[in-house]
């Protein structure tokens, strides 16, 4: 028996020794905080030097002044007053999801970022630096700005480059009399009454514009951001 049981008691340190570096790969911070003015992340006041981790809900408050920024490895992303969104990994890059408000982002080059959205994805072009914002103004409507270098808009594989200096409104809308019934599976569907409705999209339509307040803000914002001594280099 006391063979057995020291049987056990080994196999069970040699678990946790495979398991250990598993544990420590998965939870590995994707980068921290370094700016925050009302900001949380996953319903706690965000502390200047917290890590934060892929899938960590980030917000910032309803006050006007409201601020959050992150270090993400070499690159930077920010939410401006009252916005929320969900950070993301993928091979080669960080970004977030934005669900409400205004996200923005600083990269050397050396790490893509994007910004997903409902309608969209803005996402960096390298391997030249590049700042960019994103702002949710209504539920099928984007608008993306670039303060320096140049971004791509992706809506449904339809990409619009934008440059340094521009600024587009992007309306995205369903378009009703093109909804089909479908069992085939589409990334914009919905089950009802045993069948999958597909919700086809309008082609996508782009707006240049001059920069409106909320893109001037992240202008100022950056250039602050570019002459920071934390800026990605």
């Amino acid at each position: 028996m006391r063979l057995i049981g020291h049987g056990f008691l080994a196999a069970a340190i040699l678990g946790s020794l495979w398991m250990a570096p598993a544990s420590s790969a998965a939870s590995k911070p994707l980068g921290s905080v370094i700016l925050s003015q009302g900001g949380s992340v996953d319903n706690v006041n965000a502390a200047v030097g917290a890590s934060v981790f892929s899938g960590d809900a980030i917000s910032t408050t309803q006050n006007a002044v409201g601020r959050l920024r992150l270090r993400l490895g070499t690159a930077q992303v920010y939410l401006l007053a009252e916005s929320n969104a969900t950070l993301t990994e993928f091979p080669g890059g960080v970004g977030a999801e934005l669900t409400n408000g205004t996200a923005g982002f600083a990269t050397s080059g050396s790490q893509a970022v994007e910004i997903r959205t409902a309608n969209g994805i803005v996402r960096s072009r390298g391997p030249e630096p590049s700042y960019g914002q994103v702002m949710l103004a209504g539920p099928h409507e984007l608008i993306v700005s670039c303060f320096h270098g140049s971004l791509d808009i992706d809506v449904d594989g339809e990409v619009r480059t934008v440059n340094d200096g521009q600024s587009y409104r992007v309306v995205v809308d369903d378009d009703p009399s093109a909804q089909t019934t479908d069992n085939g599976g589409s990334p914009h569907m919905k089950q009802n009454a045993g069948d999958i409705r597909v919700r086809r999209r309008r082609p996508a339509v782009f707006y240049l514009i001059i920069f409106g307040a909320a893109a001037i803000l992240g202008y100022f914002y950056y250039h602050h951001l570019n002459e920071s001594p934390s800026v990605p280099q």
